[in-house]
Order: C-alpha cells, then sequence, then structure tokens
C-alpha cells in the first residue's frame, strides 16, 4: 500500500472512528430520522463544493442513476438510522467496534456473489474468529433475547452488513464513474429522500445544545463528505477488501475517543471480543496477502 493510501486510510478511519463518538452526543437530543436527515444535508453540500472546484461532472445516466439510489438507500440511509437508533441505547465504543466486522461481511458477500472468489479455509478461520468476538461482546445480553442492548448490538451487525453490500457494489460500480463523483450522488439522494421522512413526523426542533451541533457539524461535512470521497478513492485504488481494512483503526478510535470524552465504561468483554474480531480480520486479510502472493508467483512462472 502507498504512502498515500496509507494516510488516507488513516484518515477515514479517524474520522468515522470519531463519529461513533459524535453520533452518541447527537442522539441524546435528536431522533434517529432527524440525525439521518441533518448529516446527509451538510454532506450533500460539502460533496457538491468540492465536486465544483475539481470542475467534475456528475457523469449521471439511468443506469448511474439506479446504482445511486441503491448505495442511498441500502449503503448510507438505512445504516445511519441503525447506528443512530442503536447508539441510543449502547456506548459509542461498543458500536464502533461492532463495526469492525464489516471486513468479514465484505469477504462472505464477496464470496457469495463474486465468481471469482471463494471461501478458503483461512478466510473461514477468520470469519469464525469474528463471530467469536461478536458473541463475547453481546454474550451478557443473551441471556435475554429482547433486550434493548442485544437489539441494538443486531441493528449494528445489520449496519455492517449493509456496508459490506454497498462496498461490493461500490467496487463495480467505480469502473468508470470517479467517487467524488459517485459519492456526491449517493450522499444526494439520501438528503433528498430524508426531507420528507422528516416532514411527515411534524415540524422538526432546531433548539440543540452547541455540542449537538458540532457533533452534527462533523458528521455532516467530515464523516459524510470528506471521508466518503476517501473511502471511495481507497475502494478504486487498493480494492474492496483492503479499504475496508479502516475496520481495524475504527474501533481503537471509538472506544477511547468514547472513554476521554463521555467517561464511557471499557469492559472485558468489549476488549477481549474487539481483539478477537481484529484478531479475525487480520486472519482474513493475511489471507488475502497470500492469495495475492500465490497469483504474482503462479504469473511468475508462466
Amino acid at each position: 500500500m502507498s504512502t498515500k493510501a496509507a494516510l488516507a486510510l488513516l484518515g477515514v478511519g479517524l474520522i468515522w472512528g470519531t463519529s461513533f463518538l459524535f453520533i452518541r452526543i447527537a442522539v441524546e437530543d435528536v431522533t434517529p430520522m432527524q440525525l439521518v436527515f441533518l448529516r446527509s444535508v451538510p454532506g450533500a453540500l460539502t460533496l457538491l463544493a468540492i465536486t465544483r472546484l475539481q470542475r467534475r461532472s456528475l457523469d449521471l445516466d439511468a443506469g448511474r442513476l439506479r446504482i445511486g439510489l441503491l448505495l442511498a438507500v441500502a449503503g448510507t440511509l438505512v445504516p445511519f438510522f441503525l447506528i443512530a437508533w442503536a447508539e441510543q441505547e449502547i456506548e459509542s465504543g461498543a458500536a464502533s467496534v461492532l463495526n469492525a466486522t464489516l471486513p468479514l461481511f465484505v469477504i462472505v458477500i464477496a464470496t457469495a456473489f463474486l465468481p471469482d472468489e471463494r471461501l478458503t479455509t483461512r478466510r473461514a478461520i477468520g470469519i469464525a474468529m469474528g463471530l467469536l468476538g461478536v458473541l463475547i461482546l453481546v454474550g451478557s445480553d443473551l441471556r435475554d433475547l429482547a433486550s434493548s442492548s442485544l437489539l441494538a448490538q443486531a441493528a449494528m451487525l445489520a449496519s455492517s452488513a449493509l456496508y459490506a453490500v454497498s462496498a461490493v457494489v461500490t467496487r463495480v460500480a467505480l469502473r468508470g464513474w470517479h467517487a467524488t463523483s459517485l459519492s456526491t450522488v449517493q450522499i444526494s439522494i439520501v438528503a433528498v429522500l430524508t426531507t420528507p421522512l422528516v416532514l411527515a413526523t411534524g415540524t422538526p426542533s432546531f433548539d440543540f445544545a452547541w455540542d449537538v451541533w458540532l457533533a452534527i457539524a462533523c458528521l455532516g461535512v467530515l464523516g459524510t463528505g470528506v471521508a466518503y470521497i476517501a473511502y471511495y478513492w481507497l475502494i478504486e485504488n487498493v480494492g474492496t477488501v483492503r479499504a475496508s481494512l479502516v475496520a481495524y483503526i475504527i474501533p481503537v478510535v471509538g472506544v477511547t475517543a468514547g472513554a476521554i470524552v463521555l467517561d464511557e465504561h471499557i469492559g472485558w468483554n468489549t476488549l477481549a471480543g474487539g481483539g478477537v474480531i481484529l484478531l479475525g480480520v487480520a486472519i482474513v486479510n493475511r489471507a488475502e496477502d497470500f492469495n495475492r502472493w500465490r497469483r504474482r508467483t503462479a504469473a511468475a512462472k508462466v
């Protein structure tokens, strides 16, 4: 991975890691759907401004509009809502750790739907380790299957699965479509779709505390604007699996930020479960490196 790609990966990890902190702060005063709307509007405006500065066209046609709509709903609107809803019940650090399952979902979905991907032994071990980590993390809540925290944790896993679907679709969609154009279309559609959804629940109140407004601004401009361009650039240049390695950074930043700013308790299950999840991700990543080395070796022999 080049220095530029490594810096982009680190930047995205820092932004999205702190996003869980900002979401936790915002949902104290904002409903989940309001938060999706309030972060998507400045996000879309930021992306449109960047597109304008780059003198770039959105390159839209009917097919790309359909892809943009799919990514907007399944890859942004619904996951944003699920995460905001979940963080009403669980701490931001725990949410960021559950988000670390993303690369494992990417492997499962890529294996299921891409003909050149297959489930190797190493991948299977990595996925199994990830599942074990999730069980360690949520184990104390399994005694009450209807508990709000368990449902929130399930919502976090569902959001990771949807992000994985989005990552695989994006890898295909970016062939000939610039990352800035795609992310601008995607987030703009979310802003448009959430407007009537928010208004349907009545006129929203914007009488928020300053820290909530700061959290919303950071989520919009950085988490929904700048980070999306950087992440899609990573997918385009280093691949879906390597780009998803941002999940290494997110939980470290998320747990640390939650503990420092919100004084969240870091339990043994968070550390142990997160460690096992990251170990599973590492095994999967090593499997990818081994497969690439084997393909290069085979090509050299031809």
